[in-house]
């Protein structure tokens, strides 16, 4: 198939090609090894989605095969038809370049004609900047030339269209529907635009379509420009910076692996932070596993000492339970009887004692609250009314003043109109006057004219006139009869024009009045429409009230009831608060005692020891103020107070015996203290007395504290300090840091942490245990959440109800003022109808109005009548015209040709000149008619104005009222609201103390019953119960206070300390892919020691998984054995009681002999939480590293794997194209480092031929030349894309090398279209269409021709349908394609 201009190409359609899968897969999906695929996308090169219209691949490429056709298909390709240039650089108009063939079109011209311009026009096209085209910016691409207006805008139309060829020939077929024209503006501006078959696109759009058509504009090797030809193979081996391009990043970009680039680093990223991450767990890890087994000896210890101490307390349970039962069983049912008696009285007494006088109190000031809100509810209702009726009058006016505005717009709208009227009367009035001038100035013309052909008429007549002479008076006797009929009928006319005028402008003044009285209905309708919502929206507004009512209602009720919760929810914190702070407190002295004191203790608690006071610092108290200052000033804090030596002698045997170490003893009977000195007494700058500062337990610890104090002082700084204690008298001075200054001058202190903790700031004497403080906290800590739980909601709930109380309040102003709205909108809405009303019976009232319709059909009349008149009065005088000319035409006859032409002139000019004079009248009348206009429009502003000045003074001065009312509202709603606070306040008081007057009136009533009945009952055994209730409450009150100890049930051994450390070694030893299974071989030989030596596997490794909500055997018995068993009656009267204090005896003495510390059990148990969790998170890591550098691993192979491949086969290529181009010569792509390809690059080295190799730096400039094309053609085998553009490539090659290269072209690219600009005939003789460009008058042209021999045009004649013609621009002819050669 011939090559031409097709019609059947439309508009062109984007057809694309279905390449990777949508990203929609999933990561795995996305990761997983694909032969050749690019996993990866990065906003330089976009996936091709694929369309509706194409659901099967054309074509397809494959790396390394160029275009993969099929032999029995036809192969489809994009090619380049035409260009279409306007106003570009050279060339001048529009201008056609074209059409190119589809494979090998060659341009040519001589030099400076614009051969480059069209490769230019492509850059243009394609985006590239304005420097690559060599113009400074884009405004210089626009055509300019001396002599004639430089246009604004250039353009440039690439037509594309799709192509098939068909096997085995050089014919092609065009798809139809195919075409696609892009085109891109250059303004003056330098701003640019893109459309797309016409419409309107933008470079993004453009660029992604050419690049799902094969185009590779990422490495723009299909366009080569001038001189450039030799840079391809002079890229580096590799790049230097990330922002230079190297012959590696060159490859990589087209193979596809650069893609990897920034995943692989991502991974790398991941895997060294995974690393970093593990080395810090493993080492934490290694840290616990050392504590663990520092803590394991004392661990064992401490568990046999708690086995011992509760079977010491099971004893002595039994024991006390066998005493309190003889009590019990003495006095069974009185203290049954007493017991719940007693309790309920006492009960009763404590919440009623009070009731009756809280009555009173409360009763007034009740009365007192519900007088004030009356007077308060009475204020606050008159100023309702007095608000209510302020907004009503707001509401008035401002529906006055929308309507005021109204009308104002009206008369501004009005005031444009005239405006614009007369403006354009104003104009059209001076568009007459021009006219007019322009008129006279023709009719003055043709008056010279027609005298001067007058004159010459009239010379010719009389040299005529014997013959004419009877003709002439027989003429002028006609013009004498014709004479009264002109001016007849040009009276006629003029009456008709003048009437014409006045019912033009009658009937424009009744349309007027049409159109606003249409205007007016409009309005009412609308006004009516706006009525209905505002009554809709308040019908709303009412049953939103009536919900609103109901639901404030419920809250209410359910407010108090959650109010009176509350209350309960308080007192019970407060009390658990209480208790728990009470017990801490007196554990707190108790916590710091060592074993030494805890041991002596025991020693008194048994009754061994008397005389044992405790520890000093126990036995006194100060304000944490100066806990730091008695902590460094008195280092006897921690010594123990004995009655005498004989005592302090006991207790260092005892601790001698025990091997507890040695302790400092006071003795009180060996000190004395002068009372006088331990009185107050006077001191420099009012400083306090250490000693005075101290509370003693018992005032026989003062001598004790004095002793050790002494006068010391303590002093808020050391500035203080420093001036008391070197004053006149010396002084002990501390201050409140811990820094001392002694009386020798000596100054103890500095950076190190000073004393502090050792005496309290209260004093205890309780004997609760740890455990039993956490238990009340807890209790407390669980009043308290609920507590704040239940407040929140009664918060919740209060802001919800306060919220509806206020919506509530609010929708009756709401109401109200929309029922304002509601009635000024009726009101407006009849003034509306009114209106409309009154426009429409305004023509049968109105005088003017009847007189215009009367009159306009008085005009109408009258104009039919000058019409008939005037056409009566034309065929009187077309009678005698008619007679005039068969006069003249004899007159003509005897006159001859001359008199004719003469004749012929006069008329001539006579017709100018009738129709200049019509057309002044014309004008005339259009002037008169304008200025009437003009008087009309000014009339209509001076009174459309007076009336809005009017209107403006009237909104003014409601503006000011409306701003005046709404102050006075705004004070009023702020009164409101104070009022209505204040009502709430004292609302809620009094709703609180009716609650409590009530709550109050019920106690004392039951209380008065019970307490009549319950005295009568308690007197009857209160004398029998007393004696045995005291003895069986004492030994049960023993009894409650025992407690076990919980013995966790531990390992029996710590985990393995050398675990840690033989993962180390394996990770140091193994590589990284190695140390996975290393450690999983490790960690199952670890699992299998630890079973061998009666270890759990979760003590001794790192892959423990535990159910922490599953609860063990071990630990549901360790719960049981907590509870104290309790003795039925049978085993009490059987208890032994000897044996039962035998056993007691020898469990303390054993006791006694062990100094154990029960905390390290505690210490234990978190430390091997701590150490199983971070074994978790350890292997946790560890597996999240293994699989970060799998994925690293995998990627660097993808990469490194396809390259190699696309890398292959352009080399291989290229050895070809190279061997086929310089006839025996070799090159080759080698790798520098061919272990890491990616590291060093790649060298392109060649080998002319007869010559050695050298790399292509050394190359002459033909021979670079050479190894580019070789390269440019391998990446076309390996990548083909449709269409080449090359600039001069064969500039530097000499005839034989041309030559070569052009057959290369000619032959073996025959899947895609080359465009060559060469001036070497070699190269254009080859190519299949040549496409010329010439200048002339500085402008270039181009005209394209088949290259065929001239010679043989006759028999291409004869052989083809459609004769060969040389098309120049515009190449089309009747708006089709022209054919070519």
């Amino acid at each position: 198939m011939q090559e031409d201009g097709s019609n059947a190409d439309a508009q062109a359609h984007l057809n694309t090609v279905p390449v990777t899968p949508s990203r929609n897969r999933t990561v795995s999906d996305r990761l997983a090894p694909q032969p050749f695929a690019t996993p990866f996308r990065t906003p330089a090169r976009r996936p091709i989605l694929p369309t509706p219209s194409r659901t099967t691949s054309r074509f397809a490429r494959t790396p390394g095969h160029g275009l993969s056709v099929a032999a029995s298909e036809p192969q489809r390709r994009l090619v380049i038809h035409k260009l279409v240039l306007e106003n570009f650089k050279s060339y001048a108009g529009r201008q056609e370049i074209g059409p190119f063939h589809k494979s090998f079109s060659s341009v040519v011209g001589p030099n400076g004609s614009g051969k480059s311009n069209v490769i230019d026009a492509l850059l243009f096209v394609f985006g590239w900047r304005a420097n690559k085209m060599r113009q400074g910016k884009l405004s210089e691409l626009i055509h300019n030339r001396d002599g004639i207006t430089p246009p604004s805008h250039c353009t440039v139309e690439v037509w594309f269209r799709e192509i098939e060829d068909q096997p085995d020939s050089e014919t092609f077929r065009v798809v139809p529907n195919s075409r696609l024209i892009l085109t891109r503006s250059a303004q003056r501006n330098n701003a640019s635009q893109y459309t797309l078959n016409g419409k309107r696109s933008s470079f993004t759009e453009v660029t992604n379509l050419l690049r799902e058509r094969g185009i590779d504009l990422d490495h723009k090797r299909f366009l080569i420009l001038q001189g450039e030809v030799e840079s391809i193979a002079q890229m580096p081996a590799k790049a230097k910076t990330e922002h230079e391009e190297g012959l590696l990043e060159y490859l990589e970009d087209i193979i596809g692996t650069s893609e990897y680039k920034r995943p692989i680093e991502e991974h790398s990223q991941a895997v060294d932070t995974a690393n970093e991450a593990r080395a810090e767990k493993l080492h934490r890890v290694k840290i616990v596993q050392r504590e663990l087994d520092s803590l394991e000896p004392r661990r064992r210890d401490a568990e046999q000492y708690l086995r011992n101490e509760n079977q010491r307390i099971r004893h002595q349970s039994a024991l006390w339970q066998h005493f309190a039962w003889k009590a019990r069983t003495s006095s069974a049912e009185i203290t049954q009887h007493r017991q719940a008696l007693e309790s309920r009285w006492e009960a009763e007494s404590q919440k009623h004692a009070d009731a009756q006088s809280q009555s009173e109190s409360v009763q007034k000031e009740f009365d007192t609250l519900h007088t004030s809100i009356q007077q308060l509810q009475t204020e606050a209702d008159s100023l309702a009314k007095q608000l209510s009726s302020a907004e009503k009058q707001q509401v008035e006016v401002s529906a006055r003043l929308k309507l005021l505005e109204t009308k104002r717009k009206k008369f501004l709208i009005g005031i444009q109109d005239a405006e614009k009227q007369q403006s354009e009367a104003r104009s059209a009035a001076q568009n007459a006057d021009q006219q007019l001038t322009s008129t006279a100035e023709q009719i003055s013309k043709h008056e010279l004219a027609l005298e001067k052909e007058q004159a010459a008429l009239q010379s010719l007549c009389l040299s005529l006139e014997s013959k004419t002479r009877s003709f002439n008076e027989a003429i002028e006797a006609k013009q004498q009869e014709l004479a009264p009929w002109v001016e007849k009928i040009q009276q006629e006319s003029s009456k008709r024009d003048v009437a014409k005028e006045e019912y033009e402008l009658l009937t424009k003044r009744v349309e007027e009045l049409t159109q606003q009285r249409q205007q007016a209905e409009i309005r009412a309708k609308e006004l009516e429409e706006e009525i209905q919502d505002q009554l809709r929206d308040l019908d709303a507004l009412r049953t939103e009230q009536t919900e609103l009512q109901d639901k404030l209602d419920e809250d209410a009720a359910q407010l108090d009831s959650m109010r009176t919760q509350q209350q309960e929810y308080k007192h019970d914190a407060d009390s658990a608060r209480r208790a728990a702070d009470d017990a801490a407190q007196a554990l707190a002295s108790t916590t710091s005692q060592s074993e030494i004191l805890q041991s002596l203790n025991r020693q008194a608690e048994l009754g061994l020891l008397q005389g044992l006071h405790g520890r000093l610092g126990s036995l006194g108290a100060i304000d944490d103020r100066y806990d730091r200052a008695v902590s460094t000033a008195c280092r006897a804090l921690n010594d123990l107070v004995v009655d005498t030596v004989e005592v302090a002698q006991q207790c260092i045997e005892h601790l001698r015996k025990q091997n507890l170490g040695r302790a400092r003893f006071l003795v009180l009977d060996k000190i004395r203290a002068n009372p006088k000195a331990m009185a107050k007494t006077t001191t420099p700058e009012n400083a306090p007395r250490l000693f005075d500062l101290i509370k003693c337990k018992q005032s026989v610890y003062a001598p004790v504290f004095y002793s050790e104090l002494g006068d010391t002082l303590v002093a808020s700084d050391l500035q203080q300090a420093t001036r008391i204690a070197y004053g006149a008298k010396r002084w002990r001075v501390v201050t409140e840091d811990g820094q001392v200054i002694d009386k020798s001058g000596t100054m103890s202190g500095g950076g190190g942490r000073p004393r502090e903790g050792l005496m309290s700031s209260q004093l205890h004497a309780g004997d609760l245990s740890p455990d039993q403080v956490q238990q009340l906290k807890r209790t407390a800590q669980l009043a308290q959440q609920q507590l704040e739980s239940h407040t929140r909601s009664l918060m919740q709930m209060e802001s919800m109800y306060h919220s509806s109380q206020a919506r509530l309040s609010e929708l009756p102003k709401r109401i109200k003022r929309l029922e304002m709205q509601v009635n000024a909108s009726k009101q407006r809405g009849l003034d509306a109808e009114q209106y409309a009303a009154t426009l429409k019976l305004a023509p049968e009232s109105d005088l003017n109005t009847q007189h215009d319709a009367n009159r306009i059909q008085t005009l109408e009349q009258s104009l039919e009548q000058h019409s008939a008149t005037i056409k009566e009065l034309e065929q009187c005088a077309g009678k005698v015209q008619r007679a005039i000319q068969d006069v003249q035409e004899e007159i003509l006859e005897v006159g001859g040709v001359e008199l004719r032409t003469l004749q012929s002139k006069v008329e001539g000019v006579q017709g100018m000149l009738q129709l200049s004079l019509e057309a002044q009248s014309k004008q005339e009348l259009a002037k008169s008619k304008a200025e009437n206009q003009l008087k009309q429009a000014e009339q209509a502003i001076h009174t459309n104005q007076e009336q809005l000045h009017i209107l403006q003074t009237e909104i003014s001065s409601l503006e000011q009222l409306q701003a005046k009312q709404q102050t006075e509202i705004d004070q009023l709603r702020q009164r409101l609201e104070a009022f209505k606070y204040d009502i709430e306040e004292k609302t809620e008081a009094r709703t609180s103390l009716q609650a409590q007057l009530d709550e109050n009136a019920d106690r004392l009533r039951n209380f008065r019953q019970f307490e009549k009945e319950a005295k009568q009952q308690l007197a009857n055994y209160a004398q029998k119960h007393t004696e045995l209730e005291n003895e069986a409450q004492k030994w049960h009150d023993k009894h409650r206070r025992l407690q076990l100890h919980d013995i966790p049930e531990l390992q029996d051994s710590a985990p393995s300390a050398d675990h840690a450390e033989v993962r180390v070694k394996q990770e140091q030893e193994n590589s990284l892919h190695e140390s996975i299974e290393a450690e999983k071989q490790s960690q199952l030989s670890n699992d299998s020691d630890a079973s061998d030596s009666g270890q759990t596997p979760s003590a001794q490794g790192i892959d423990i998984e535990q159910d922490p909500g599953a609860e063990s055997p071990k630990q549901s018995s360790t719960l049981d054995s907590l509870q104290l068993p309790e003795l039925d009656e049978d085993s009490l009267a059987n208890l032994q009681v000897a044996e039962v204090q035998a056993s007691i005896e020898e469990l303390e003495a054993i006791l006694a002999n062990d100094s154990v510390n029960t905390d390290v059990l505690e210490e234990f148990r978190k430390t091997e939480d701590t150490y199983l969790s971070r074994a978790r998170d350890l292997e946790l890591t560890t597996n999240q590293r293994d699989e970060a550098q799998a994925q690293l691993d995998r990627l660097r192979k993808e990469r490194l794997d396809r390259f190699m491949h696309g890398f292959t086969q352009i080399s291989m290529k290229l050895k070809e194209m190279y061997q086929t181009i310089t006839l025996g010569g070799n090159a080759e792509l080698e790798l520098v480092d061919s272990l890491d390809p990616f590291s060093e690059g790649i060298l392109f080295s060649v080998m002319p031929p007869k010559k050695s190799w050298k790399n292509i730096s050394n190359l002459s400039g033909g021979e670079k030349t050479l190894s580019s094309l070789a390269l440019v053609f391998a990446l076309h085998a390996y990548k083909p894309t449709p269409l080449y553009v090359m600039d001069e490539i064969d500039a530097a090659l000499d005839f034989r090398n041309v030559s070569i290269i052009a057959n290369i072209i000619k032959e073996r690219t025959r899947g895609a279209q080359f465009i060559i600009i060469s001036l070497r005939n070699n190269m254009f003789e080859l190519s299949s269409r040549l496409v010329g460009v010439y200048k002339t008058q500085n402008c270039t042209k181009s005209l394209a021709i088949e290259n065929t021999d001239l010679h043989q045009s006759d028999k291409l004649k004869t052989q083809s349908k459609s004769p060969n013609k040389i098309t120049s621009s515009p190449s089309k002819v009747n708006g089709e394609d022209a054919p070519l050669l």
